[in-house]
């Protein structure tokens, strides 16, 4: 299991979710756009339940392992399927820099960007 702190707040979800989940965050920042995401969660109670994430460039997303004796971990084949769907289709796309900018991936050394 996973603690996924966001926004403030946490959520707690499995651990394949989870990662997926920080996987999804990359893409998104690295093609500078958000999407909201529907995980499964597990609640304080322990109950099963769903959380609605904003996630994008300006997200702040940290993950961390629970200790084993937190409950049972939460496996969901669906959403991890969803997950890595929504990777596939945003790393798909090519990367877009600041208007009137060439690409920079790929290019060797540091690249400046000007000033806004």
């Amino acid at each position: 299991m996973q603690r996924i702190h966001y926004a403030g707040g946490e959520v707690v979800t499995g651990t394949a979710i989870a990662k997926e989940l920080m996987d999804l965050a990359e893409a998104l920042a690295k093609h500078r756009t958000a999407e909201s995401v529907e995980i499964p969660v597990r609640t304080a109670s322990g109950a099963l339940s769903r959380a609605t994430l904003l996630v994008g460039p300006a997200s702040q997303l940290v993950s961390e392992p629970l200790e084993a004796d937190d409950g049972d971990e939460l496996v969901d084949e669906h959403a991890v399927d969803e997950l890595r769907r929504r990777v596939a289709a945003i790393t798909s796309r090519p990367v877009v820099g600041p208007p009137g900018l060439a690409d920079p991936a790929g290019v060797e050394g540091e690249f400046d960007w000007p000033e806004a």
